[in-house]
């Protein structure tokens, strides 16, 4: 029967959108392994699976027109839920210690570690602790935040799996997120994140998937061998890359003052945008590169690396620095003070200090 026929008669017509909508759950006893699980459904209906639902009707053949016309997303994976490991999971964080001042970050994170030994699970079934176990989270308490920081980062680590992905987009940015971070594991964060993502890591990829905050990367400890290697696909807070050693950081997006503070040897840090203040402040070795521009006091304080600027610096560049490159492709607007003659600055490839007129004294810093 045609669709106008049906529409005539107030009959009930299938919705094509209906079509593209996940499947109910349903939950699977392994009665071998004495596990329940829970399969998530997420394959959409296609055509030619309805062929063989469908008869041959008049009404089915209209159907069958107004779904070839759909565009289906790519077909996900079912996804298998251990229930019984949440569970123990969710029992496991009732108990679990909250953050107080009486720890340092990494005496709470060894705790944590201590606690969850011996408990190795999916990032299904941690997924599912960030979607339903943390609804009696107070996150306007930062030592409850931190306890949910710390508990993620210490399931991920004591997990199995060397490719992990996470959807934290339900809660707010968590600060601490794959701190300490010590195994080649390749971590992708979906959603923002708070301040010192990486804190202290030795090794390990991290890709996050929107924002950070500040101290990104902060005193990453990597190796030659073992480059921690850290992704932000937006734009990030200050003091990026502080401290940090053989480690890379891209930022695709902006980034905020002292990006690339206290910089050491082997790192590189790359800023697709601009960079604020301060850019490689006190930086003793690696390389900075900013696509954009940068603000004031660039290279304040340098003590060795390489800074590349593709735009334009501010007032200031390289005061008080005692050695070191920094390469300006657009202008500068003025030197600073108290530089060093083992300096080199370059504005739009021409050396611009130590200056051809040797007689020349750079000012000191004013009074």
């Amino acid at each position: 029967m045609p669709i106008t026929e049906l529409r005539k008669r107030k009959k009930e017509i299938i919705s094509t959108t209906s079509l593209q909508k996940e499947l109910p759950e349903v939950k699977v006893m392994d009665n071998e392994k004495k596990k329940e699980y829970r399969v998530h459904h997420r394959k959409r209906v296609l055509s030619d699976e309805l062929e063989q639902l469908i008869s041959k009707s008049t009404a089915s053949r209209e159907l069958m027109k107004a779904i070839s016309k759909v565009k289906y997303d790519e077909i996900d994976e079912i996804k298998v839920v251990d229930r019984l490991a949440l569970k123990k999971l969710k029992s496991i964080w009732r108990k679990f210690p909250i953050y107080s001042l009486d720890y340092t970050i990494q005496e709470y994170f060894d705790l944590s570690l201590k606690i969850l030994s011996g408990l190795d699970v999916n990032q299904e079934v941690i997924q599912e602790f960030i979607y339903a176990g943390v609804s009696d989270i107070d996150f306007t308490k930062y030592e409850e935040q931190q306890k949910i920081s710390t508990f993620l980062t210490a399931l991920i680590a004591n997990s199995s799996e060397e490719n992990i992905t996470l959807d934290v987009r339900n809660l707010p940015p968590l600060n601490y997120l794959c701190c300490f971070l010590d195994k080649p594991k390749k971590i992708t964060i979906v959603g923002d994140v708070g301040d010192y993502t990486a804190y202290g890591a030795n090794s390990g990829m991290i890709i996050v998937k929107g924002n950070a905050g500040n101290e990104t990367g902060n005193s990453v400890k990597g190796s030659a061998q073992n480059m921690v290697k850290i992704m932000i696909e937006g734009s990030t807070g200050d003091y990026s890359g502080h401290n940090a050693k053989y480690c890379k950081i891209i930022i695709k997006g902006n980034a905020g003052n002292c990006t690339g503070s206290r910089l050491q040897e082997g790192s590189e840090i790359v800023v697709k945008g601009n960079a604020g203040n301060f850019t490689g402040m006190m930086s003793k070795g690696g390389k900075i590169k900013v696509h954009g521009d940068v603000g004031k006091k660039t290279g304040e304080y340098l003590n060795g690396g390489r800074i590349e600027i593709e735009g334009n610096a501010g007032d200031a560049t390289a005061s008080n620095a005692v050695a070191g490159e920094i390469h300006v492709n657009g202008n500068i607007k003025c030197l600073g003070y108290n530089i060093s003659s083992n300096v080199k600055i370059f504005e739009r490839g021409k050396r611009v200090w130590p200056r051809v007129d040797t007689n020349y004294i750079t000012p000191h810093a004013p009074s």
